[in-house]
């Protein structure tokens, strides 16, 4: 199932966006039940790996639900249109979403809050193995 939720209001999904630098998208895509863990990691790894879907700004995989999200920088109409292709990820139940403020790479780069997230961790907090 691939669920697309529309750009924002007055946002044509054509050209004039792209003209504007693009879009970031977040790719929400969960594996269908039976799917391996290491396999689901295999082909969201591969999904993330093809360039011609945009730029992959940011990806993690879920714990539990074998799965993950994929933020891609969206820059021309032709990588637009793989939106609608699940590629590797066909079967997979899959939402994509136009982000608001991180409309490009390098703002959605500061929002993902990465460093602010580990600079809260308590300094005698184990390691994490991720």
């Amino acid at each position: 199932m691939l669920e697309i939720v529309p750009p924002p209001v007055g946002e044509a999904l054509g050209s004039a966006a792209m003209q504007s630098g693009g879009r970031c998208y977040l790719v929400y895509a969960l594996a269908p039940e039976g799917t391996s863990p290491r396999e689901a990691n295999d082909l969201l790894n591969a999904y993330v790996a093809d360039d011609s879907r945009g730029l992959a700004v940011w990806h993690d995989h879920f714990i539990g639900a074998h799965g993950g999200a994929v933020v891609l920088h969206v820059r021309s109409d032709a990588e637009r249109a793989l939106l609608e292709d699940p590629g590797p990820l066909a079967g997979w139940r899959l939402a994509v979403h136009p982000l608001m403020y991180s409309l490009t790479a390098p703002t959605a780069l500061p929002n993902t809050n990465t460093w602010q997230f580990i600079s809260s961790m308590p300094e005698d907090a184990p390691p994490r193995v991720v």
